[in-house]
């Protein structure tokens, strides 16, 4: 690794650490989210959801949750924190787990339950210290999801500093209705490590960094923390490369029984 992208990587690990976007408990709280100076968040309305199914929101417990994205009919992508308890530090259960797909606040709303998961072989969960570096997981869903829900597939050139990419969330400002950013950018990568001008907020951990091709989506990224001071709502989004993790993932990841 260049000795550049070796200090942004230490440099990145320590002001992100803490700043964590964790488990959403925080959208609780009141204020509203000024919308950022450049790319902005924009809620989906009606039709536009269905298009954007196969990203909901990972239901952790009665104290919040994350992002997350179907992958394959059965497997859901999100960030590692997000299955660890804050409180207790452990891993929770895959079962006490559910998958929202395309979550929105009304009828006919789908709730799929985890079966097993497997984080990155390189991640250690260290409550409010745990960095980005490999804050990547998978979460194999106790049964294959409707055929209606296309699931976004990982995609098969690596991330890229310099290119354009979307992010479809469900933050704490709006936790009952997907927002998506298009436009915004990869500034900086550094090992795994994808420094972005995306906006994040809590809520918005383990959400996908899409690469829109030929009205085509596919999953480069995920993300795991922002920049910031601690006390910020918003600060750019740090996301963890897929193509760093995928594969090991996959082999990590038990099949159903």
């Amino acid at each position: 690794m260049p000795a550049a992208d070796s200090c942004l990587l230490t440099a990145l690990r320590r002001i992100a650490a803490g700043l964590a976007i964790g488990l959403c408990a925080f959208f609780s709280l009141p204020g509203a989210v000024a919308e950022p100076a450049g790319p902005v968040r924009i809620g989906l309305e009606g039709p536009q959801r269905a298009a954007w199914a196969a990203v909901g929101r990972l239901q952790i417990g009665p104290e919040g949750h994350c992002t997350a994205t179907l992958i394959a009919p059965d497997v859901v992508l999100t960030a590692a924190h997000c299955l660890f308890s804050p409180q207790t530090g452990r891993a929770r259960l895959a079962t006490r787990l559910q998958f929202r797909p395309g979550w929105w606040d009304g009828p006919g709303r789908l709730r799929l339950r985890g079966w097993a998961v497997a984080v990155a072989e390189t991640y250690r969960y260290d409550g409010a210290t745990t960095g980005p570096g490999g804050d990547i997981a998978l979460v194999r869903l106790a049964g294959a999801a409707p055929a209606r829900l296309v699931p976004f597939p990982p995609a098969t050139e690596p991330a890229q500093a310099g290119e354009r990419v979307a992010v479809l969330s469900y933050g704490r400002d709006r936790p009952d209705q997907p927002s998506i950013e298009p436009g915004c950018r990869i500034l900086r990568r550094a090992g795994s490590v994808l420094l972005t001008d995306c906006e994040a907020l809590p809520g918005v951990s383990g959400a996908p960094l899409l690469r829109l091709r030929g009205g085509e989506a596919e999953v480069i990224g995920v993300v795991s923390s922002r920049l910031g001071p601690e006390n910020a709502e918003t600060g750019p989004a740090v996301a963890v490369a897929l193509d760093a993790h995928i594969e090991t993932l996959r082999s990590r990841l038990a099949p159903r029984r």
